[in-house]
């Protein structure tokens, strides 16, 4: 049958594309170990598919056309970690955001080498962060964080805590929270139509039963807030990644993100979000939970977005999924506080001592050892880069601050890993039983 050659042509030319990508010089391990699980996922189908096994053309058709929208999956997973070896990437901030990612997403089993969170880190071309989440890639790469920034900034440091936001959406799933928040929202609408909206509910919605009581029970009701629902519950896991930036990173996430996206981008808002401002808002009442002193000014710093153009039905539900997720919005940053805690992250405040101590040897010019972790480096990063002094006595370093200062605090985060490094192997060498 012509359909299976296709089909085995095609897992070989991934097949052969895969061993042209193992043949990249790969400054870590884990993009290499991704493209063996991938190998391994596409010569199980060539082998199977290889076998006299099938009973009739139905059978064939249905196995093929599950293959071929496998290899659309994984296309662009290949993609990705052919980007990750470009050299616009800051190999040196992988280490330390691999052991944010271990922390926040203890694997199963306990955190063995081999069972470890494995983070693959890549410059894309879109301008906004973005991960693949992990129910979307946990059959091909599991244990595996696959984190994009955008090109021009992808070595960047500065712009590291809004990678804590990308994390954030694989704890989301780690933990659950998906079902958790679906089905308190599932409650919450229903109760915000009866208590608030009831008339103009009505209004849009004549064929359901005009009992406010028991309209739940018509079985059209449900398809009226379903969108509704799916919107409240992207807003609050968005909202929810926000909050873990925030808890991890603290000033510096606010920092990242008004850097890369106030006052906003012109066009028409994402309904999966809250509404700028709101965020914006859920960001400054979630500092104030976890002790983060902000600029007083920072809310000015952005602009809402408009509505795209919605039916009358759309704009009922939009302002559900709103209401429904601000309903939430003290229990998702107290989850965002709990996972921190369980993963042992200190309050971003607890490091303002360190950090002055950062700041005094980037004005040295120098990295400073002996640090605690890349929260405080990149938040003496931030504080020095809007230092308006920084160097500001020796002019023939201006022409170049900017860039000298994020090598600096680059190289500041290698000597962090090399330490974390170095302290592990002495530490296994002091507890080694004595050879005899």
């Amino acid at each position: 049958m012509r359909i299976i050659e296709y089909t085995k042509q095609r897992l070989q030319a991934f097949l052969d594309e895969i061993d042209r990508l193992k043949e990249s010089e790969f400054a870590y391990q884990d993009p290499r170990e991704a493209l063996i699980l991938l190998e391994q996922i596409i010569k199980k189908d060539l082998k199977e598919l290889s076998e006299p096994s099938f009973a009739g053309d139905d059978v064939v058709k249905e196995y093929c056309s599950h293959i071929l929208s496998k290899l659309f999956k994984i296309a662009p997973l290949l993609g990705f970690i052919l980007r990750a070896t470009n050299v616009r990437n800051a190999f040196e901030i992988v280490g330390p955001l691999q052991r944010l990612a271990s922390a926040l997403l203890p694997p199963p089993g306990g955190g063995s080498r081999r069972n470890r969170t494995k983070l693959i880190l890549s410059s894309e071309w879109a301008y906004s962060p973005f991960t693949y989440k992990r129910e979307t890639i946990a059959k091909e790469l599991p244990q595996f964080v696959l984190i994009g920034f955008p090109a021009p900034e992808s070595s960047n440091p500065l712009l590291l805590p809004l990678a804590a936001h990308e994390i954030g959406h694989s704890a989301w799933s780690l933990n659950r929270l998906d079902t958790k928040y679906r089905d308190r929202l599932n409650q919450v609408i229903p109760d915000l139509i009866r208590r608030r909206h009831w008339n103009e509910y009505m209004e849009i919605f004549k064929e359901i039963r005009r009992d406010k009581a028991l309209f739940t029970e018509d079985l059209n009701a449900p398809e009226t807030w379903m969108l509704a629902l799916d919107w409240g519950v992207r807003q609050c896991e968005e909202s929810f990644c926000d909050f873990a930036g925030l808890r991890v990173f603290g000033l510096s996430y606010m920092k990242a993100f008004s850097y890369l996206l106030s006052p906003n981008p012109r066009g028409a808002r994402p309904l999966h979000y809250p509404n700028l401002i709101n965020r914006i808002k859920n960001l400054i009442h979630a500092a104030g939970r976890y002790s983060i002193t902000l600029d007083t000014d920072y809310l000015c710093y952005f602009d809402d977005l408009q509505l795209p153009h919605l039916t009358k039905a759309d704009q009922f539900r939009v302002q559900l999924a709103d209401e429904a997720c601000a309903s939430v919005i003290h229990e998702l940053m107290e989850d965002a506080n709990v996972i921190a805690d369980v993963a042992g992250i200190p309050s971003p405040e607890s490091f303002a001592e360190e950090e002055k101590r950062i700041i005094d040897h980037f004005r040295k010019v120098v990295p400073a050892e002996g640090t605690p972790g890349l929260v405080p480096i990149v938040n003496a990063g931030w504080k020095a880069f809007e230092a308006q002094d920084l160097w500001s006595k020796s002019p023939h370093m201006l022409p170049r601050r900017n860039e000298i200062l994020k090598n600096l605090i680059i190289k500041n985060l290698e000597v962090y890993e090399f330490e974390c490094i170095t302290n592990k192997r002495r530490k296994k060498i002091d507890n080694a039983e004595p050879s005899t």
